[in-house]
This record gives structure tokens, C-alpha cells and sequence, in this order.
């Protein structure tokens, strides 16, 4: 009775030693916020740099082409953010200036729609620097480039619901 109360407590610091142990790596091994969201947004321009086999002068040049990119981007979100809530803004009123939500949401499209032409320039631009074999596995993957730069957050239910219910009547105003 004595040897096997022995061999459980024996097993019992063992496995406590390990879970210590596991506990110790996990720490040491996890990656900060700050490379977590590095990798999140050099993600897609590595996937780039990999699947289109870049030489080290295109990586400088698509390097310099990404920072310019993320630039211009940062510039629009900061408007788009700002349009926003000013936008949403408007609903902390029992009567809110619908001609002004309909120019606010005129404001915002037009951010939009300058966020796309950038990023459309922008692969323009990728795709210049790229060989005629390079070009090639472009076309077949810039669907996958832009879904891996717009992140998970981008899928088909993004944004605010809807005005109405589907199939529904719209609010009335």
C-alpha cells in the first residue's frame, strides 16, 4: 500500500512537472501582440513575395509600392472612420437630418470608392514589376492575394445590418 501511495505521488509531480513545463514554454514561445499583428499585416505581402518567386531588387520595389499602399489606406480608413460616426451619429437624434445621412453615406461611398481605385493602382503596379512567367501566376492568384490582405473580417456579412428586414418593407423615416 505504501509503494503504490509512493508511485501516485511520484506520477503526480511527474505530470505537474510537465504541465509546469508546458506552461513555461507556452509563454517563452507565444508571440506578442506587436508580431501577431506584424504577421497579420505582412501576411499577404509575403504570400505575394513567396507565389510570385520575387527576386530581392522586386521585393525593394513591391516593398516600397506596400508602404505607399498602406499609406494612402491608413489616410482613407481614418476618413471613412471619421464619416462614420458622424453618419452614426445622426441616430442620437429623435429626429435625425436624413438629407444629411444621405450626404454623409454619399461621403463614405466616395471614400470607398477612392479605397478601391488605390488598391486597384496599387496591383496595377504589382503586376508591372512582375516578369511575363511571374504575371501568369498573378492572374491566377490576386483573387486569393486580395481575400488574404482584406482579412477574415471581410467576408459577406460585413458592416452595419441592413435598413430593413430582408424581403421586408424598408424603416420608415
Amino acid at each position: 500500500m505504501k509503494i503504490e501511495r509512493t508511485r501516485l505521488l511520484t506520477l503526480l509531480v511527474v505530470v505537474l512537472v510537465l504541465l509546469n513545463l508546458t506552461t513555461l514554454a507556452t509563454i517563452w514561445f507565444r508571440k506578442s501582440p506587436q508580431q501577431l499583428d506584424a504577421d497579420r499585416r505582412d501576411g499577404p505581402k509575403n504570400f505575394i513575395i513567396q507565389k510570385l518567386h520575387f527576386d530581392k531588387k522586386q521585393v525593394e520595389e513591391f516593398s516600397a509600392l506596400v508602404d505607399e499602399h498602406r499609406t494612402q489606406m491608413q489616410e482613407l480608413r481614418e476618413q471613412i472612420t471619421e464619416s462614420k460616426e458622424q453618419f452614426y451619429d445622426q441616430l442620437k437624434s429623435d429626429a435625425p437630418d436624413t438629407a444629411l445621412a444621405y450626404q454623409q453615406i454619399a461621403s463614405i461611398t466616395q471614400f470607398e470608392e477612392q479605397a478601391e481605385r488605390i488598391t486597384f493602382n496599387h496591383f496595377k503596379k504589382v503586376r508591372a514589376i512582375c516578369s511575363s512567367e511571374q504575371k501568369q501566376e498573378f492572374d491566377v492568384v490576386i483573387n486569393e492575394i486580395l481575400r488574404r490582405m482584406m482579412g477574415p473580417s471581410h467576408g459577406p456579412h460585413q458592416g452595419p445590418p441592413p435598413m430593413h428586414p430582408p424581403g421586408g418593407p424598408p424603416c420608415k423615416e
